[in-house]
């Protein structure tokens, strides 16, 4: 669906379409900046807006991969208790939280049914089909 509202159809996904969603924000940041983590999602009041943080001294590929898991954050925030209660997954319930931003991250950068189709179309090679 959200590739839908986004308009992307075909590979590749730009994911910097996100940032231009209403009430949010995306920068790039150092790795000091966010503590050494990968992404941070934060709600800023005062603006009214969703910040997403991506650290730019990540490896070329990943803030793709972590903007994506991050708006999945946007997206869960208040539902947590709904999408991964505790009474289903104990202490467990934040891991299975991360997996599912994980998953929804690769979904949206990957679509199965355009790797479906590629490799269909006789791109299997790994490094191209990631390309």
């Amino acid at each position: 669906m959200l590739l839908g509202i986004l308009d992307q159809y075909e590979p590749p996904v730009d994911e910097g379409l996100i940032g231009e969603l209403p009430r949010v924000e995306v920068r790039v940041v150092s790795n000091a900046a966010i503590g050494g983590l990968s992404g941070l999602t934060h709600w800023d009041r005062t603006k009214a807006h969703w910040l997403i943080a991506i650290n730019r001294d990540d490896s070329r590929t990943r803030p793709r991969f972590s903007l994506g898991h991050e708006f999945k954050h946007v997206l869960d925030r208040h539902h947590d208790e709904v999408l991964y209660p505790k009474r289903l997954y104990g202490d467990d319930a934040e891991k299975v939280a991360e997996q599912m931003c994980d998953f929804f991250a690769a979904c949206f950068l990957a679509p199965r049914p355009w790797v479906k189709r590629l490799w269909a179309q006789g791109m299997q090679d790994a490094g191209e089909l990631a390309a």
